[in-house]
């Protein structure tokens, strides 16, 4: 169920990057891209390494994987969240977030060391909460209401 419902995410927000690009919100695009890509890899991933549809089947090979894909998200996220610095410091610090989760899960699973994946959930759930703030302002501003505090950009 979860592959299903990870690709799926991944294929809605595919959908979501093409709207923003094609209305010149570029940024947003990016943003929304990145996750996509994410969420359908994800996806896929898992399937694969659940059926066995990869030919990894054995722990080591599997930890290789993860290890892999893990590493490979967070350079991309890390580069995301450095194209972030001239926005308000709200974004930077929720993909600071994501940067932060994939660094304890990586670690995680480089080390063997399960012990890391509840702060990596902690964190995850400081990175929603940080969208879901973003979220809001957007929604309160598209019905009339002010701007929410979001922080002044890193770089001017």
């Amino acid at each position: 169920m979860i592959p299903v419902v990870s690709i799926c995410t991944g294929i809605f927000m595919l959908v979501a990057t093409v709207w923003a690009g094609r209305l010149g919100m570029s940024t947003v695009a990016a943003v929304l891209g990145t996750f996509a890509g994410f969420w359908a890899s994800f996806g896929v991933l898992l399937v694969g390494l659940t059926s066995g549809w990869w030919g990894v089947t054995q722990a080591p090979q599997v930890a290789s994987v993860q290890q892999t894909y893990l590493l490979s998200f967070l350079i991309v996220f890390l580069i995301l969240t450095l194209a972030t610095l001239r926005l308000p410091i709200v974004f930077t610090l929720g993909l600071l977030f994501v940067v932060v989760t994939f660094a304890l899960a990586f670690i995680a699973v480089s080390a063997g060391n399960a012990g890391l994946f509840p702060i990596a959930g902690i964190t995850t759930f400081i990175f929603c909460a940080i969208f879901a703030y973003i979220l809001i302002d957007g929604i309160g501003q598209d019905l009339g209401g002010r701007p929410m505090p979001m922080g002044n950009p890193m770089v001017k």
